[in-house]
């Protein structure tokens, strides 16, 4: 016959408590595991957990290495192919792209308005706001230049006039 202590989980004769022990070193090993996941050193360091612990960055695409937070976007510790999170590398991307249309567009646009033909002149002032009364002048930038300086000269002579007086 059996005992009443036996069903409800109090000692008995062939296990012990109900767990036993080896189910408190599973929790507390997944305690232990959750504080660690916490808590992230500083800066990259390498880190065996294969985003079991960390939240996962990427795969690396040279060794195929799983590369969780701890060990961080950059070089790959294994191969050094480069990992990065997707947005990083469409950031990445779009940035270098911008810049490279950005300077191409304003090096078009510079010797588009430096060839000094009506067309260009036409296209300055449209940029600039500018009214033509309908005569072609010569036009380039280097002429809108000396056109400048001969401005500031000007300007810098009514200046010192209105000084001396």
């Amino acid at each position: 016959m059996r005992n009443k202590k036996d069903r409800k989980g109090y000692p008995a004769r062939h296990g012990g408590e109900v767990g036993g022990a080896a189910h408190r070193m599973n929790t507390l090993a997944v305690k232990a595991e959750s504080v660690i996941s916490d808590q992230l050193l500083p800066g990259r360091h390498p880190c065996n957990c294969q985003a079991r612990i960390h939240a996962l960055v990427r795969n690396c695409m040279g060794c195929g290495k799983i590369v969780c937070v701890q060990e961080g976007s950059g070089p790959c510790f294994f191969c050094g192919t480069l990992v990065c999170t997707k947005e990083e590398r469409e950031n990445d991307s779009y940035q270098r792209l911008r810049e490279h249309n950005g300077r191409d567009l304003k090096s078009a646009l510079l010797q588009i308005l430096d060839r000094g033909s009506r067309k260009s002149a036409e296209l300055y002032n449209q940029l600039t706001g500018a009214k033509t009364d309908g005569r072609t002048k010569d036009f380039s930038l280097s002429a809108i230049g000396a056109e400048f300086q001969k401005a500031t000269q000007f300007r810098n002579k009514l200046l010192a006039a209105d000084a001396d007086s």
